[in-house]
């Protein structure tokens, strides 16, 4: 009897060890999707700023040389970043100091908005370089000479243009120090990246351009400042915020 019993039990008890075996396991959780990490802010070393926390001192850092400009109406002596900065107008008083105020306000500006910036989302793959960085620049980093460029170049970048697809004729090549030059027409625009970093609150990494352009041909001069940024599939760059305001 126990013979059968045991031969009759096998079964029984290979179904209960199966059940058993096939009982609740515990559930391992899914992975979350993974996000991309944050990129830090970071600037090219030709703004001589060593960290952030060296910017308050980078700021006042004196001029080699002080200016004098024209704010609300009054003369007022400029000495470094932090005078400038706390001006609510200016003006230089004269057109041999007018080039040099411009370039000491790009780098003035360019320190403010590093100070401001926060880290990004994933890093735009961009890069200034001849073979594809005029593809997806926008217009207005060109040379803006009169009011009628710069409604053109405005409705170019209203219709999401590039540089590229407003004036076919520009070329590129590569500059010194990682800039970009692109000449168009009679005019040379000198392309350089300062810094990249969350400048307008988007969560996306923007990039801060200073663009000189100067006619090859004559005095005609000018040097900007420009936060350009994309999103999602956009390809071409649109301008976030321009230094000094008017285009």
């Amino acid at each position: 009897m126990s013979t059968t019993m045991r031969r009759a039990g096998s079964p029984m008890l290979l179904g209960v060890l199966y059940l058993i075996g096939c009982g609740d396991k515990p559930k391992v959780a899914a992975p979350e999707p993974s996000t991309p990490a944050a990129s830090p802010v970071t600037w090219s070393k030709s703004l001589g700023l060593k960290s952030l926390a060296d910017l308050d001192a980078r700021l006042r850092a004196p001029w080699e040389e002080r200016l004098t400009v024209s704010s609300a109406g009054k003369k007022t002596s400029v000495r470094n970043c932090a005078d400038f900065l706390s001006l609510k107008s200016f003006r230089a008083l004269n057109d041999q100091q007018e080039m040099q105020l411009r370039l000491n306000a790009i780098e003035c500006w360019a320190l403010d908005a590093i100070g401001t910036a926060k880290p990004a989302g994933a890093a735009d793959e961009f890069r200034l370089t001849p073979d594809g960085g005029i593809k997806w620049l926008p217009a207005e980093l060109g040379p803006v000479v009169s009011n009628e460029d710069a409604k053109a170049v405005q409705a170019a970048a209203a219709g999401g243009k590039s540089w590229l697809d407003y004036d076919s004729g520009i070329k590129a090549a590569a500059g010194d120090e990682g800039e970009l030059n692109v000449t168009s027409h009679a005019y040379l625009t000198q392309l350089a990246e300062l810094a990249r970093g969350d400048f307008s609150g988007r969560g996306v990494q923007e990039i801060l351009i200073r663009a000189t352009s100067a006619a090859t041909e004559g005095t005609w001069r000018d040097v900007r400042l420009f936060v350009i940024g994309r999103e999602g599939s956009q390809r071409v760059f649109t301008v976030r915020k321009r230094f000094p305001a008017q285009p």
